[in-house]
């Protein structure tokens, strides 16, 4: 698995058999090599596992090798599964991978979470954004598609003004407007 991501996102990686722990040990990832003190962990679905060649991954399965992980969790976190409108608030939460708490003074694009892990951003454009906290494994990231709100003078004519950009959002858009039409005519 470690080969094909290598392959995909053009890095390289080492490693070496270890007798002692009967497996495959991960020596270099992408030109960061382990030390006396640190090397690489493997996590698969946000949870340890114990050498790479007894994990057994499926379909639908994450997979996440990290720097100087011993005694540190990874952050989980969670956004939007609908599109948000570019510039307006969403919420984002951060939880401890491991337990599913709630993490506080984690940042996601500049903007800390609170004591029960939300971070309220906005984004002008489509973006991954991640977690991060010193002494935490940096998050997964959760992809956010945004739409915007095509400002007036850029409407075209015989189209109703506040059209989203979004093709699939721009059938509720007409119908919204054609109702408030409807409803400043009377």
């Amino acid at each position: 698995m470690l080969s094909i991501a290598a392959g995909a996102g053009g890095f390289e990686w080492f490693g070496d058999i270890d007798a002692g722990l009967d497996d495959f040990v991960v020596t270099s990832i992408g030109g960061e090599n382990e030390t006396e003190t640190t090397g690489w962990n493997l996590f698969k679905n946000l949870q340890p596992v114990n050498g790479g060649c007894a994990a057994r991954v499926s379909t639908g399965d994450s997979v996440l090798w990290a720097f100087d992980a011993a005694n540190k969790a990874p952050l989980k976190l969670t956004g939007p599964v609908e599109r948000v409108q570019a510039g307006a608030l969403f919420n984002v939460t951060v939880t401890d991978a491991l337990t599913g708490l709630p993490v506080a003074g984690a940042s996601v694009d500049g903007v800390v979470s609170d004591a029960n892990g939300v971070a309220k951003i906005s984004l002008d454009g489509s973006s991954t954004v991640k977690a991060e906290k010193e002494g935490w494994i940096r998050s997964n990231g959760v992809a956010v598609t945004v739409y915007a709100i095509v400002p007036p003078e850029q409407t075209v004519p015989g189209q109703p003004i506040g059209t989203l950009t979004d093709d699939d959002a721009a059938d509720a858009a007409v119908e919204e407007v054609s109702e408030t039409t409807s409803e400043e005519e009377e």
